[in-house]
């Protein structure tokens, strides 16, 4: 075998490592790529976890609060006649109307009793304004509490939805660097397809070409 075809021989060697080469190197960098996406993704999910965990305590307060609340409102205020010190503020004063009145010689007339009829009226409503007063203020804690704890579900479920969004979007580029390594694979195949076929024409071009010459030298021969 002459140098020429020991030289294409060693030429399709050489291209049939570079292939390999190349294919090693980008079956490493798509599986750093992967890595590296799988890496970012875990990260992102134990994140949320733990800012969900962190958040845990107000959406707990905020629920229970909503709880005791629910329980207020279907209970309602109650009777306002049976809060504390009513009957005491009620009796005092008409022992008062009483006592104003007596001093006039007015204590069982009839003004007595529209007077008392009045006070009793005025009293009961103001002191129902009041009692719903404090019924409703006492529903406020609660009320901020159920708030806050409102608002933290509602930032646990948007931190939940960027979390999913952002793992969709590393799984697509996983894909997407899946699709692109068999591509580059496929070219890397390609091209050493190419140079192994072109390898082979050169070495049946020489090889004919040899033949040929040999050929040709042997019929111009003289025979003596």
């Amino acid at each position: 075998m002459s140098w020429v075809a020991v030289a294409i021989a060693g030429s399709a060697l050489v291209n049939y490592y570079i292939s390999e080469q190349n294919r090693k190197a980008a079956d490493k960098a798509t599986q750093a790529q992967l890595e590296a996406a799988d890496a970012a993704t875990k990260l992102q999910w134990k994140m949320f976890y733990q800012n969900r965990e962190d958040l845990a305590p107000w959406r707990e307060a905020g629920t229970n609060a909503l709880n005791k609340l629910v329980d207020m409102v279907e209970t309602g205020p109650g009777e306002f006649e049976a809060s504390p010190g009513y009957q005491f503020r009620l009796g005092e004063g008409e022992q008062a109307i009483n006592r104003a009145l007596a001093s006039r010689g007015q204590y069982d007339s009839g003004k007595a009793m529209k007077v008392l009829t009045r006070f009793n009226q005025d009293y009961a409503t103001k002191e129902y304004d009041n009692f719903l007063a404090r019924w409703y203020k006492s529903l406020t804690p609660f009320q901020s509490l159920a708030g806050i704890g409102q608002t933290t579900a509602e930032e646990t479920a948007e931190m939940g939805a960027n979390v999913a969004r952002d793992a969709a979007a590393n799984y697509l580029y996983k894909g997407n660097v899946r699709a692109s390594g068999y591509i580059n694979e496929q070219n890397i195949n390609n091209q050493m397809y190419n140079n192994m076929a072109g390898a082979a024409d050169n070495w049946l071009m020489w090889y004919y070409m040899n033949k040929n010459q040999g050929s040709e030298s042997a019929g111009n021969q003289t025979i003596y």
